[in-house]
């Protein structure tokens, strides 16, 4: 499903216009994305996390000349399915 898609389920669910309902998964994504960045975590029970994680520094390989290279640190968003949803998604 892309994001125009969801658009319209939303859309069909709520009884909003296409336009109300692109506005509030815009502003949803905004919210959770600017919450992360600030470092705290997005929790919605019984469906996911998403938090922002520190990657330590490590070595890698250059994969053409095999050189050993140096990966710097970096924040990347760390996102976990709940037992909850694991299990419906299971579920035939």
């Amino acid at each position: 499903m892309n994001k125009k898609e969801l658009v319209n389920k939303i859309a069909a669910v709520t009884g909003k216009s296409k336009v109300e309902s692109k506005f509030m998964l815009d502003s949803i994504v905004d919210i959770i994305e600017n919450v992360v960045k600030e470092g705290n975590e997005v929790i919605l029970p019984g469906h996911f996390s998403v938090k922002k994680e520190l990657r330590p520094a490590r070595n890698g390989r250059n994969p053409q000349t095999g050189e050993v290279i140096e990966i710097a640190e970096k924040y990347i968003p760390k996102f976990k399915f709940s037992s909850t949803f694991k299990k419906f998604i299971a579920e035939e």
